[in-house]
């Protein structure tokens, strides 16, 4: 809304407000509106309470490092994610699952617009609308619950993210949440916060039931639904349609979600998915999922991945996450493929795993690769383990990496030497 249609007329309406705040928190008002915006806010606990929730968010951004260090800048690059993007506008969705199943939520827009508290409605869910509607609502609960546990702290986890090590594949983000990566916006997250937690359980149920409709498309969406819910409750739900789904896109949501929801006793359920699924993508995305989990019971799964899966992928994936779990166990295997691998993208990320588990039995392979392997990014990557494992039996082999053909080798081999000891 523009300056121009904020008039008094309408000075004291929460709706129109909030949909100011993000202009007003950046100074961007003309000087009338920004009065009555503050004059409203100031009277206004709701509004008030959004506003500073801007204001934490933004504060939460300004406060994440600005720079990679010579490590991360290292980090191989992300791969596009393995579950793929057949998501519904999240707030077309939204707004169908306020209208048409969870008239909870359509409350909660009344209450936060006219400040009147509506009934407590019934808990009542219909999944005969489609997937949509399934997405729908959880996009708003989820929304609820990003509010009421601090989306300062839900932010911040969120761009962390993209500073994590290794290939896993991006998990989707829905339009609305994209929107905080820049600042929160209030049409988004307004209308939604206090209705969240009543209708948790209930929506969880659902959406474990849904994950048997007749539909696969349905079941790809309650799976994905759950994954985003985080709930542990749908851990075995969704270790079992990992485990006998006759779609194998409905069995890759599956163990998406189980990344997501990180949980421990799906270990079992995604080492054998990882192992056996005739698809090469849900076994690419069960073994991003036990990275995520890092439980060191995956270790014999993923080592068995890492060694004869014929999905290059897949074997990538498995070595990011033998380097998340950091269990000694996997350095022979690793080592292995490091030397041997057809794949230069896996040699590079079996070079990334074997310096976050920091064993020196990986020297002598990591000087092999650097001094000698065809691809850069991989004696890049060789270079940066030998600087995370500090074993001066390296030192040699860096400085005469210093004279390699591609200057990101030469300078890794720099700043790996600036972290050996020699006097170790």
């Amino acid at each position: 809304m523009s300056n121009k249609e904020f008039s008094r007329d309408n000075a004291a309406d929460c709706e129109t407000v909030r949909n100011l705040l993000n202009e007003f928190y950046d100074e961007e008002l003309d000087e009338a509106a920004d009065s009555l915006v503050r004059n409203h806010v100031d009277s206004c606990p709701i509004c008030m309470s959004e506003l500073m929730q801007i204001k934490e968010t933004v504060k939460a951004i300004e406060s994440l490092p600005r720079e990679a260090t010579p490590a991360r800048a290292l980090w191989p690059p992300h791969v596009e994610s393995a579950v793929p993007f057949w998501r519904k506008p999240m707030l077309l969705a939204a707004a169908l699952a306020g209208l048409v199943l969870v008239p909870g939520v359509a409350g909660v827009a009344f209450y936060l617009s006219h400040n009147e508290p509506e009934p407590e409605p019934e808990p009542h869910f219909a999944f005969n609308v489609g997937d949509i509607a399934i997405e729908g609502i959880v996009e708003a609960v989820r929304l609820a619950e990003a509010i009421t546990e601090g989306l300062a702290e839900g932010l911040e986890d969120r761009l962390a993210d993209g500073l994590e090590p290794g290939i896993a594949p991006v998990a989707p983000v829905s339009p609305c949440s994209a929107r905080y990566a820049g600042r929160l916006s209030a049409d988004c997250v307004g209308y939604v916060a206090p209705g969240g937690p009543q209708l948790w359980s209930p929506l969880i149920e659902a959406l474990i039931a849904a994950l048997r409709d007749p539909d696969p498309d349905v079941r790809q969406q309650a799976a994905h639904s759950l994954g985003e819910l985080e709930d542990p409750r749908a851990v075995m739900p969704l270790v079992d349609v990992l485990a006998d789904d006759r779609v194998a896109d409905v069995r890759q949501l599956a163990a998406w979600a189980l990344g997501e929801i990180e949980d421990a006793g799906a270990v079992e359920g995604l080492s054998d998915a990882v192992l056996t699924d005739d698809s090469g993508d849900v076994r690419e995305q069960a073994a991003w999922a036990l990275g995520e989990i890092e439980d060191a019971r995956a270790v014999p799964a993923l080592a068995g991945v890492l060694s004869n899966d014929p999905n290059a992928d897949t074997r990538q994936l498995a070595a990011w996450a033998l380097g998340e779990i950091e269990d000694a166990r996997a350095v022979p295997v690793l080592i292995e493929v490091l030397l041997n691998d057809e794949s230069g993208d896996t040699r590079q990320q079996a070079a990334w795993a074997l310096g976050e588990i920091e064993d020196a039995r990986a020297v002598p392979a990591l000087i092999e690769v650097l001094l000698g392997d065809p691809s850069g990014d991989t004696r890049q990557q060789a270079a940066w383990a030998l600087g995370e494992i500090e074993d001066p039996r390296a030192a040699d082999a860096l400085a005469r990496a210093m004279s390699d053909p591609d200057a990101d080798v030469r300078q890794m081999a720099i700043w790996a030497l600036g972290e050996i000891d020699p006097d170790r």
